[in-house]
């Protein structure tokens, strides 16, 4: 599981949750705070710093991850670009920031607020609530179901 290191309240106690038996869950910093300290709420998790500033090395773990997770922007920004990435995206609208404002999502970039854009893959989605913990959960656990009905028994 791939994650962005930029917010993360949710996603450390969800990390925490996950079955350590199913799932190696990683912590990919924005560049902008790559080489800052480690969030106490992460602190216990593999921080992939290098993925931050390696693009190839980036893709290789997001293709390779079993899911990804994370905010708009920054190092998901990759994952829309791959139809090979599975990703759950968070927080598309942030009403303070003008460049991800509800109305220059739907005016200027065209997007159908609470719909996935029609170019995502098969197992992208796009969840336009806050990365709250109970969201997070619905949202993996609705995902999982998904990939785990198509996926052949010990892959």
């Amino acid at each position: 599981v791939g994650a962005e290191a930029e917010e993360l309240g949710g996603r450390g106690d969800f990390a925490r949750h996950l079955d350590p038996d199913l799932y190696f869950p990683v912590i990919v910093p924005d560049t902008d705070v790559a080489m800052q300290g480690t969030p106490s709420e992460v602190e216990w998790l593999p921080i992939l710093r290098e993925a931050s500033f390696n693009l190839g090395l980036r893709m290789a773990l997001y293709e390779l991850a079993y899911l990804n997770l994370g905010t708009m922007g920054g190092p998901m920004a990759l994952c829309y670009l791959s139809g090979k990435c599975r990703y759950l995206v968070f927080k598309i609208v942030t009403p303070d920031e003008r460049l991800s404002s509800a109305e220059h999502c739907s005016e200027s970039l065209g997007y159908k607020i609470g719909n996935t854009p029609s170019y995502a893959a098969p197992f992208q989605k796009w969840i336009w609530n806050d990365d709250n913990l109970d969201v997070i959960e619905r949202e993996f656990d609705e995902m999982v179901r998904s990939i785990d009905a198509i996926r052949p028994p010990n892959d």
